[in-house]
């Protein structure tokens, strides 16, 4: 009887792997969403773009990019935390939306855990900027010195955003203090930037560094370990006498929990094989945007890794959202 049983079994799991395997050899049948929580022209924006390019040919199916910028992108990861775990949809998103601005704002409908990680991209620090015109700080102790004796205000993309985070880290470092006034992307803070309706903006070099290029915002800082390699002359915070306003951008492709697995190893493999490429290697270095690439598992480590630290610096920012 048992072996009968046995038997009965195998032969299911016989009839029934076949079908398995087709279902997964069948993804994509729709053409896949890479949802943006930025706006156009946001460092995520450029990035997710560059990966929709060389994906849809491997995929053989069209990859969107769609933006669904707002509330430091609450918007967008509480429209991917509901969609379906069925491969069809997923967000290019990077350390503060993912994981600091859930923390902070309670009425936020999703939390880090709400995803799994298919394939890290990059990790590049931030700017602080100022827009290239007469009368604005040329150097970052001109700046220094404005905001002692000034009221000055800076551009950010939403509160809890990395551009928020990495401005108000500096500021305290300084024990200084300006007003931040939000924006819904990048897009639109470079813009407010530059127009003068800001006196300042921390940005990623994926966002800003073309603006640099063309000489419309000028660059006074970094806020990494080391000096960009395209600018050589801007002086990093560390070397500035500002130790612990280190910032920096860790982003990569997500999926909602409960994805199928050989989907995201499928989605994981053709980033890995496209992000070795040649062209898109140099289209990375035109935007001086470190690409970075761990094991799923080990950027998860990392992401832990960087909440924890969050964690205690927003603690001594005593930054709380509503």
């Amino acid at each position: 009887m048992k072996r009968r049983t046995f038997c009965s079994a195998a032969t299911a799991v016989a009839a029934l792997t076949p079908f398995t395997a087709a279902r997964s050899q069948a993804w994509p049948s729709a053409p896949v969403r890479i949802v943006v929580p930025g706006g156009a022209g946001s460092g995520t924006d450029v990035i997710a773009r560059l990966l929709a390019g060389f994906l849809t040919p491997e995929l053989g199916k069209q990859v969107i990019v769609e933006n669904k910028a707002g509330a430091s992108g609450i918007i967008a990861h509480e429209y991917v935390a509901q969609a379906a775990p069925d491969g069809n949809t997923f967000i290019f998103s990077a350390t503060a939306s993912l994981m600091i601005v859930p923390t902070l704002t309670p009425s936020a409908k999703f939390r880090f855990s709400d995803f799994v990680p298919v394939a890290s991209v990059l990790r590049t620090p931030y700017m602080v900027l100022v827009r290239e015109a007469a009368g604005a700080p040329a150097t970052f102790a001109e700046l220094a010195a404005n905001l002692k004796k000034n009221s000055l205000n800076y551009a950010a993309t939403g509160n809890g955003t990395m551009t928020h985070l990495a401005a108000a880290l500096m500021l305290r470092t300084m024990g200084a203090t300006a007003v931040q006034v939000p924006y819904r992307g990048s897009g639109d803070s470079l813009t407010a930037l530059m127009s003068g309706q800001v006196d300042f903006t921390c940005e990623s070099t994926t966002s800003a560094l073309n603006f640099v290029r063309q000489k419309k915002v000028r660059a006074l800082a970094t806020t990494g370990r080391e000096r960009i390699a395209s600018l050589p002359d801007v002086p990093t915070l560390i070397e500035l006498g500002l130790p612990d306003a280190d910032v920096d951008v860790i982003a990569g492709l997500f999926a909602r929990k409960g994805t199928p697995e050989p989907i995201l190893k499928r989605m994981a493999a053709e980033i890995t094989k496209g992000l070795a490429r040649p062209n898109v290697i140099e289209q990375f270095e035109t935007l001086d945007t470190p690409i970075f690439q761990v094991a799923p598992s080990e950027f998860s480590q990392l992401l832990a890794r960087e909440a924890a630290r969050w964690d205690k610096r927003l603690k001594d920012l005593n930054i709380k959202i509503t």
